[in-house]
């Protein structure tokens, strides 16, 4: 799995990680903060896309509700564990 470096501001590139690093605790939480992050912009903007495409194209609508609601059960279901 790549550990997340801040490239510039607002950016994240993925680096190699090093076999000889260690990783402990704190390397481990902030590799996962980082994922995170990096994952939910793009599922913001992926659903924003999807949400533009649909108001333009109605027939695409019922689709883009059912996902989110799906989404949503997801996450939900996640935070009961």
């Amino acid at each position: 799995m790549p550990i997340w470096h801040r490239a510039a501001v607002g950016t994240l590139r993925a680096v190699a990680p090093d076999p000889m690093t260690t990783l402990t605790t704190t390397a481990l939480a902030t590799e996962i903060l980082e994922g995170t992050l990096l994952t939910l912009e793009q599922v913001s903007t992926r659903l924003t896309v999807l949400a533009l495409n649909a108001s333009r194209n109605p027939e695409q609508s019922v689709r883009v509700r059912a996902l989110l609601g799906d989404l949503l059960e997801a996450i939900q279901g996640c935070e009961g564990e």
